[in-house]
């Protein structure tokens, strides 16, 4: 073939070749990629239809639900007597001084009352199953399992008599407790309740007045006040800090009245002011014993 043909031929061929290419290109631009590379691409994602939209929340009116015997009223209906920090050390009213105290020969005493016991047996348990003299404070509801767990770890047992009526202190009397433990303004309510607890000991709490302290010592009956809540807040220092300020009451005057609630925190903060009572010269003594001449 002469050159010049040769020539003519070599240039169809690979003008049918670049023409080839720029089809295949061409192709595969208006397809979104190339056949060459259409493996190395992402897969293709079906488009699925949206989901309907949720059905429309109707609003509820909930007030109902505050209400009843699963709301909020039946806490506000059994509240925490001694669970204000503000009333947490009360000031002993006038005229009811102890005996004299004499640091340099007599030995100051305190008295713990354990008051909420019904909230949790097994706090209860715990504290009564200790070596030292606690009084329980119980509700007024016979028969009572507190009443029964005090007596049983030889433990004095007191009636919370604030909305007790006098016939519940009667029998709770007779089942063993040994005096009430509440407070009120009104002497007349002050005056059933010392004549139905027929001469036991009776204890002060002065959160609602003084007039059953009044009451039980113008009938000649042994009557003390409660001095400090010393667990009014949840809270291991603010605990150990009343439980100190407690045994510098007892050293200045001789006796003070502790209330702590049956909770397991309260008892590890009873158990470390127990032996740093000790230490300090300060006897743990039952209620009878602080009432004692």
């Amino acid at each position: 073939m002469r050159p010049r043909a040769r020539n003519a031929a070599g240039i169809v061929v690979w003008s049918v070749v670049l023409g080839g290419s720029l089809l295949a290109i061409g192709v595969g631009f208006a397809g979104g990629h190339s056949y060459g590379t259409a493996a190395l691409g992402p897969p293709r994602i079906a488009r699925r239809a949206a989901p309907p939209p949720p059905d429309t929340i109707e609003p509820r009116d909930l007030t109902r639900m505050l209400r009843g015997a699963r709301s909020l009223d039946a806490a506000e209906n059994d509240p925490d007597r001694y669970g204000d920090p503000d009333n947490a050390v009360a000031m002993r009213p006038s005229g009811s001084a102890r005996r004299a105290f004499d640091a340099r020969r007599d030995r100051a005493r305190v008295s713990v009352l354990l008051v909420d016991a019904d909230r949790s047996a097994s706090a209860l348990g715990a504290f009564v199953a200790e070596p030292y003299p606690v009084a329980v404070v119980i509700a007024p509801e016979a028969p009572s399992a507190a009443l029964r767990a005090a007596r049983e770890a030889g433990q004095t047992a007191l009636i919370a008599c604030g909305d007790a009526a006098p016939s519940a202190i009667a029998v709770l009397r007779r089942a063993g407790a040994a005096g009430i433990a509440c407070s009120t303004g009104d002497d007349a309510r002050a005056g059933a309740l010392v004549a139905a607890n027929r001469g036991g000991l009776v204890v002060d709490d002065l959160l609602d007045g003084d007039a059953l302290l009044r009451a039980a010592r113008r009938a000649g009956v042994p009557a003390i006040s409660r001095d400090v809540t010393a667990d009014a807040r949840e809270d291991g220092p603010y605990v150990d800090f009343l439980l100190t300020q407690s045994l510098a009451i007892a050293q200045r005057t001789g006796v003070v009245t502790v209330a702590l609630h049956a909770r397991p925190a309260s008892l590890e903060a009873f158990e470390r002011f127990a032996l740093r009572a000790q230490r300090s010269g300060v006897d743990l003594v039952g209620l009878g014993a602080l009432l004692a001449p």
